[in-house]
């Protein structure tokens, strides 16, 4: 997921720039869900990237979606709305 692009870390950091969104209303975009199932599909690890800190706990459902690694980074970030 993305890092200093994510919308929460442009927001929180008051800056003017473009940003990738990877939810609305707390819900995952399903473009997003589409990347957590290719990630479940292919046994790989779903890092977090600098989602905010509600969004970070099971990223909405990965381990029920089928990911089996989860990095979770700088979760301490407040979500910014």
């Amino acid at each position: 997921m993305p890092t200093f692009d994510n919308e929460n870390q442009v927001k929180y950091s008051k800056e003017n720039r473009p940003f990738v969104s990877v939810s609305k209303g707390g819900q995952l975009l399903p473009e997003v869900l589409q990347v957590i199932d290719i990630v479940a599909k292919h046994q790989l690890t779903l890092e977090t990237g600098h989602s905010s800190a509600g969004m970070d706990t099971d990223h909405s459902g990965s381990r029920r979606r089928g990911v089996q690694h989860i990095v979770v980074t700088h979760a301490m970030a407040p979500e910014i709305e």
